[in-house]
C-alpha cells in the first residue's frame, strides 16, 4: 500500500467519525429537547388595590423558585379601586394605579352587588382567547375570588380548554346573584386553596367556604396573614400541586 492511498483511507475514516459523532449530537438534542417538559403557562390575577406589575413584584420569589415548571402572565383589572392604600416607592412607580375587579356601594361585609364584575369576566375571557392558551389561573386575595367566578362560569357554559386554579386568600364574592350561584353548585376544576391563619383581611373560615364550593380543593394552610407564601413549605406545596395538573 502506498503513501498515497494511505492518506485517502485515513482522511476518509475521519470524515466517516465526524459524520457519527454529529449525528449522535444532533439525535441526542432532539431526544432532550422532546422529552423536556413544557412549561405551564398560568395567567396571575391580582389583589384588590394591586395591579399586574405590583403582584409580578410581589410573588417574584415564588416565580423564580417554579421557573422549571411553569412561566407567568399578569394581567390587570379594568376599574379603579374605590379605597386606596399606601404603597413601597417601588410599587408607587408604577402609573397603572390601584385597581379592581369589581367595586361596591359600600365597604361593610354585608351582602351588595359586585359592580362591574361583569367587565372583567369578559376581559378575562377576551385575554385568554387571545393571548391562552393557559393550563391555570392564580389568584389573590379579589383575584382569587374573581378567578373563582371565572372558573364557575367556564364550567357551567361548557368552556373547552379546562384550567387549574391556584387560590391564595380567597373568599366568594358578597354578590347575592353569585352567592347563590356558589350555594346551589360546586366547581369541579382542579383547585389549590392556600390562606393564612393569621389572616385578618379575609377571614380563614371564608377562604374554607370557598374551598368547599371547589369539589377536588387542596388545601394550605400557613401561620402567617394576608400575603402569597414564598417560604420552603408553601413553595414546596405548590411547585409539587402544579406539576401533578
Amino acid at each position: 500500500m502506498d503513501a498515497t492511498t494511505t492518506t485517502s483511507i485515513g482522511l476518509t475514516s475521519v470524515d466517516t467519525l465526524a459524520r457519527t459523532i454529529l449525528s449522535q449530537a444532533a439525535t441526542t438534542k432532539m431526544t432532550t429537547s422532546s422529552t423536556a417538559p413544557r412549561l405551564k403557562r398560568i395567567l396571575c390575577l391580582h389583589g384588590y388595590t394591586q395591579n399586574a406589575t405590583v403582584f409580578r413584584k410581589r410573588t417574584a420569589v415564588l416565580r423564580k423558585h417554579l421557573k422549571n415548571i411553569a412561566e407567568f402572565d399578569y394581567i390587570s383589572a379594568p376599574h379603579f379601586a374605590h379605597t386606596h392604600v399606601p404603597t413601597t416607592e417601588a410599587e408607587a412607580s408604577s402609573d397603572e394605579g390601584q385597581l379592581a375587579w369589581w367595586t361596591r356601594d359600600h365597604e361593610s361585609n354585608a351582602a351588595s352587588p359586585a359592580i362591574g364584575i361583569g367587565a372583567s369576566l369578559a376581559l378575562l375571557n377576551a385575554h385568554i382567547r387571545d393571548h391562552g392558551p393557559y393550563d391555570g389561573v392564580l389568584g389573590f386575595s379579589q383575584g382569587a375570588a374573581m378567578a373563582a367566578v371565572l372558573a364557575m362560569e367556564r364550567e357551567q357554559q361548557h368552556t373547552d380548554a379546562p384550567m387549574f386554579y391556584l387560590l391564595v386568600s380567597g373568599f366568594v364574592p358578597r354578590d347575592p346573584a353569585i352567592l347563590t350561584q356558589f350555594a346551589v353548585s360546586a366547581c369541579t376544576a382542579p383547585s389549590m386553596h392556600i390562606w393564612g391563619t393569621a389572616d385578618e383581611w379575609v377571614p380563614p373560615a371564608w377562604s374554607r367556604g370557598l374551598a368547599n364550593s371547589f369539589t377536588t380543593a387542596e388545601v394550605f394552610e400557613h401561620a402567617g396573614a394576608h400575603f402569597v407564601p414564598s417560604d420552603g413549605d408553601a413553595r414546596k406545596a405548590i411547585a409539587a400541586w402544579i406539576k401533578e395538573q
